[in-house]
């Protein structure tokens, strides 16, 4: 990958990162704000950490690049609910967070998922690649 590209992604991906990790923060010490929004989408109780679990994980994993196509998959499941969510609840304002956050992943789901596979399988299965 050309190397102006490859550092647009990892500033890319070191802000999904850490916003993911922010966060998963305020879910998982139960915070007051993110335990009353959680409520009042009728999600079940104790849903939030389930929620900051998976923000956790995949947002640690966006730092290692082989992994972070994976975790761009579960990054845009979770940001797919949050703007289902917040349609329902007409909350026009605020959809506009899961969206930026999921056009993001979207870019880092490119480069690190769909461009790098094209790459490693390039090496594997040369003969796919002779015109």
């Amino acid at each position: 990958m050309k190397t102006n590209v490859n550092r647009a992604v990892w500033v890319v991906q070191i802000i999904m990162g850490v916003l993911f990790l922010i966060e998963s923060f305020w879910k998982l010490t139960s915070h007051p704000v993110a335990v009353e929004n959680f409520e009042n989408w009728g999600y079940p109780f104790g849903f939030y950490k389930v929620i900051g679990i998976i923000e956790l994980v995949c947002g640690a994993l966006l730092f290692y690049p082989k992994a972070a196509g994976y975790a761009t998959i579960m990054l845009i499941a979770v940001m797919s609910g949050a703007v289902v969510t917040h349609i329902v609840h007409e909350e026009w304002l605020i959809l506009l967070k899961p969206i930026s956050h999921a056009i993001g992943l979207l870019v880092i789901f490119h480069f690190r998922f769909v461009i790098q596979s094209k790459i490693e399988d390039a090496k594997y299965y040369p003969l796919n690649n002779a015109k």
